[in-house]
């Protein structure tokens, strides 16, 4: 009974087709079976098919059968069944992978490794790789052998696997229902063959572009013969995948509105592995209104669907109720697109995050989540997970897994477009397939039962439904059979064109040659992209190759197939941020050690750098400026003179420095209020605690209500620990706070800002709050170590003294060097100078030697372990260069 299409029906509008589907194939497409390497082909035959009907004229024809040679096999099977003739089910994706997982033989094995498990157990069955190998018999491979005998007899009977199917037909003898046609068809095995060949016993099976497989070869009319050689191929280097994409897109742009039934290819290697990529830069160039989900081009291959956004989030919710989450984890679940939490996700707002945070700590789970934030849902997934078993089937858990998520919405696809409702509706099918394999499975753990639906829905790839488009975007093998006006191939460098031979950790390249696994050795893979060169250059009309120069660092040169080729820069012009120029450029490699001037005319001096009435500029970065040019000459450089500031991540609470700021801010309202020691003397807890809660109050800090309370205590409990040896001081009296000077040095002004400036019997004393930790380590080179402290000398000569105050959690110490009976009477590491004046007068000569690097602009590269370990520009400097 022959299927028939109405033409008049019929709407397509694309106007180009990708397949060869030449007038003399029309005799034998309503008689034969069309068997192609892959669905993207026979698609493509049958939209041909339909067209050239169309085109004739005709009103309805019978419907083209075409398919892949996996789906041929399916069906020949069924249609066994349906005869009587066999009485073995298809394994099910869902109970191989569950036999995969349960047999594997280290549960710490990552997916990528069970993949690896997975694939072997594929080929070793449609190849018919004995395991009785000597190779099987080592120590390596023991373990593999052992987990595949483990699965194939945990197998029940009545099942067979899909790579065992030509095999069984061949045992059957039942020839096929109608003619076979085998359109490019290139990589059997030994048993497709055999099948194939048999098959010719009895009906007529005939090939068209194919190598010898002792089959009748198709000879009306198919167009085939010598290569195609196409004077305009050029060779286009780019700087990365990204930017090949770009330029093919956009070149596929213009040839489309050159020509407006051009049927157009892109090919990308490993297009899998970049599927997000493509599809994002192809959408912004060729349809930036749309972007990725433009209906202009279409897209091959997928992503698994682990990866999808909306499996991501809901496994988010299974592992919060089986094993809990961090807190990061539990902000990306309480944003869900996918899930409806009432009552929870009002928490998004900081405050109220801060306040889960204190109540739940680093570490959530369901039980305090739904204890803090009480209401309906929490009381439903309660009820649903207080009476979870400790183990349960596969199936079993999966139940629970879909109830709870069922619960909290999940997906929430109300006003979901079509790409993101068809990838969670195979998600939703495949955890439906995934429930029937309880019968045969022992209770597991429920972490170990999400491991496993994760790993399976790993082993799907998923791409959602698009309508045809002219504009293909397609993998190397999907290329065969395909004919295109215009195609761009993509990826075509050293490393990755010929493709590296597909080895399998678990089958040895001796095996697989034995055996004749396709593209077991690196001749097989020459070969392959011999032929695929062909192939583009026949079935092409306009050909151009593009190759990465640089991955991972390191140049590359294309593919020596193509070395006949000549090499052109595209011509592309586009603004959009996907696109990267092709520039003419060389890299220069010189020693760098110096940058312009301070004192330059240059447009950074004149847009950074105010001057003061002398004319001399005011330095960015005060002392801080001093300290970073004797640590790194180039960080100095780099963080002062460019801008390159360490950016600061976002917080909801204050960071360490604000913290630091806080502090500065206490002490500066606390020394405002009660300026000398016997005011000190008179301050009570309950006054300090008042200073701090007034200070915590200002608009500026914006702090959260719940967590002010918090701090307040802190700070107390810390200035109260500071003053305690504030008062183990000579009386004093601090008559400057926070003060702002301008100091100069050689060509250079300084603004400096002193936190507090004490009056001592007849001396003056300059104290510096730090709230980490800092060291002294001798007052010569302080200097150079320190540069605070001893700028701060320079600003008025009564000063004797300067120290650091610092003020943390672990305890208080004063830090500094003071001069001979001029010291603070305190249990503290403090420096005595006889010769206080040659002390200072050293300390100037080393701060000019400073200046004078800071203002000739000198960036030397100065790698120390300390100073690196925690720098901001490591991936600017020129550090391993000077190692």
């Amino acid at each position: 009974m022959q299927a028939f299409v109405i033409g008049i029906a019929y709407n397509n509008p694309v106007s180009r087709f990708f397949a060869n589907f030449p007038q003399a194939l029309m005799s034998i497409s309503a008689t034969h079976i069309l068997i192609t390497p892959n669905e993207r082909l026979a698609r493509e035959l049958r939209a041909a098919h339909d067209e050239l009907h169309r085109q004739s004229g005709r009103r309805s024809w019978a419907t083209l059968t075409a398919m892949s040679v996996e789906q041929f096999f399916r069906r020949e099977w069924l249609r066994m069944q349906d005869l009587g003739h066999a009485d073995k089910e298809i394994v099910p994706q869902a109970l191989l992978s569950q036999l995969a997982w349960q047999f594997r033989p280290d549960p710490a094995l990552s997916n990528a490794a069970m993949t690896d498990f997975l694939d072997a157990w594929h080929t070793i069955h449609r190849f018919h790789i004995d395991l009785h190998h000597p190779l099987y018999q080592q120590p390596r491979l023991t373990p593999f052998a052992a987990w595949f005998r483990a699965v194939k007899d945990a197998l029940p009977g009545h099942y067979i696997p899909a790579e065992d199917i030509p095999s069984a037909l061949l045992a059957l003898g039942i020839p096929s229902s109608r003619p076979l046609f085998l359109d490019h068809i290139d990589q059997l095995s030994a048993n497709e063959l055999s099948y194939f060949r048999q098959a010719a016993q009895h009906t007529e099976v005939v090939q068209r572009q194919s190598p010898n497989t002792q089959l009748p070869a198709w000879h009306q009319g198919d167009g085939t013969g010598t290569p195609v050689e196409h004077p305009e191929t050029t060779l286009t280097p780019c700087l990365d995948l990204r930017e090949e994409i770009s330029h093919a897109a956009s070149w596929a742009a213009r040839q489309k509105a050159k020509q407006p039934d051009a049927a157009i290819g892109i090919v990308v290697p490993k297009l899998a592995q970049n599927y997000d990529l493509v599809k994002r830069a192809c959408g912004a160039i060729l349809d930036p209104a749309n972007g990725s989900q433009s209906p202009a081009f279409d897209i091959s291959a997928g992503q698994p669907l682990s990866s999808h956004p909306g499996w991501l989030e809901a496994k988010l919710m299974l592992q919060l109720a089986i094993e809990g989450l961090r807190q990061p984890q539990f902000d990306t679940l309480l944003a869900s697109r996918f899930l409806q939490l009432p009552g929870w996700q009002s928490y998004l707002s900081p405050r109220r995050r801060i306040y889960l945070s204190q109540q739940m700590g680093q570490q959530v789970d369901l039980p305090a989540v739904c204890r803090i934030l009480p209401g309906p849902l929490s009381e439903q997934l309660t009820a649903l997970t207080e009476n979870w078993p400790k183990t349960n089937s596969y199936g079993g858990w999966i139940n629970h897994f879909v109830a709870l998520l069922h619960t909290c919405g999940w997906p929430n696809t109300s006003q979901a477009g079509s790409a993101r409702f068809q990838t969670v509706q195979a998600i939703r099918n495949t955890l439906e397939e995934l429930t029937g394999t309880a019968a045969i499975s022992k209770p597991i753990a429920a972490d170990l039962a999400l491991r496993w639906v994760d790993f399976s829905l790993s082993r799907i790839q998923f791409a959602p439904e698009r309508s045809r488009a002219d504009i293909q975007i397609l993998g190397t093998l999907e290329t065969t059979g395909l004919q295109f006006s215009h195609l761009w191939v993509c990826g075509l460098d050293e490393n990755s064109f010929p493709g590296k031979p597909n080895t399998n950790p678990f089958i040895p390249p001796a095996i697989a040659a034995q055996f004749q696994v396709p593209m077991a050795s690196s001749a097989q893979a020459l070969q392959l992209a011999e032929q695929q060169l062909q192939q583009w250059h026949n079935n092409s009309g306009q050909l151009k190759f593009s190759f990465t120069r640089i991955e991972e660092d390191s140049p590359q040169e294309p593919c020596g197939l193509l070395d006949r080729y000549p090499r052109q820069p595209s011509q592309v012009s586009s603004t959009h941020p996907y696109w990267c120029p092709e520039v003419n450029s060389q890299r220069i490699i010189y020693q760098d050690n110096r940058g312009t001037p301070l004192l330059g005319d240059t447009p950074l001096q004149r847009e950074t750098e105010a001057e003061t009435e002398s004319g001399l500029p005011v330095a960015p970065g005060g002392a801080g400026l001093l300290k970073t040019q004797a640590e790194c000459g180039f960080k100095a450089y780099a963080t002062y003179r460019l801008k390159l500031r360490q950016q600061r991540p976002v917080s909801d609470l204050p960071d360490a420095l604000q913290r630091g700021i806080i502090l500065h801010d206490v002490f500066e309202q606390l020394f405002k209020a009660c300026s000398n020691s016997a005011d000190l003397a008179q301050l009570s807890g309950d006054g300090i605690r008042q200073i701090c809660r007034t200070t915590l109050a200002r608009a500026e800090y914006n702090l959260p209500e719940l967590f002010v309370p918090y701090e307040v205590e802190r700070l107390t409990h810390l200035v109260s620990k500071w003053l305690h040896l504030e008062k183990q001081r000579a009386p004093f009296e601090a008559i400057h706070l926070e003060q702002e000077f301008t100091l100069t040095l050689g060509k250079l002004n300084l603004r400096l800002r002193i936190d507090r400036i004490d009056h001592s019997a007849d001396h003056l004393l300059v104290l510096d709050y730090k709230s980490g930790r800092v060291s002294v380590q001798n007052s010569r080179d302080l200097a150079k170590q320190e540069p605070q402290l001893p700028l701060y000398c320079l600003v008025d000569g009564n000063i004797r003294g300067v120290y650091f105050a610092e003020v943390r959690e672990e305890g208080v110490r004063l830090l500094g060097v003071s001069e001979t009976g001029k010291q603070l009477q305190s249990p503290t590491k403090i420096f005595q100078e006889q010769d206080w004046p040659a002390l200072v007068e050293h300390w100037r000569s080393d701060l000019l030697e400073l200046a004078e690097e800071v203002s000739t602009g000198k960036a030397e590269v100065s790698p120390s372990p300390q100073v690196c370990r925690f720098c901001h520009l490591a991936s600017f400097c020129r550090m391993r260069q000077m190692a």
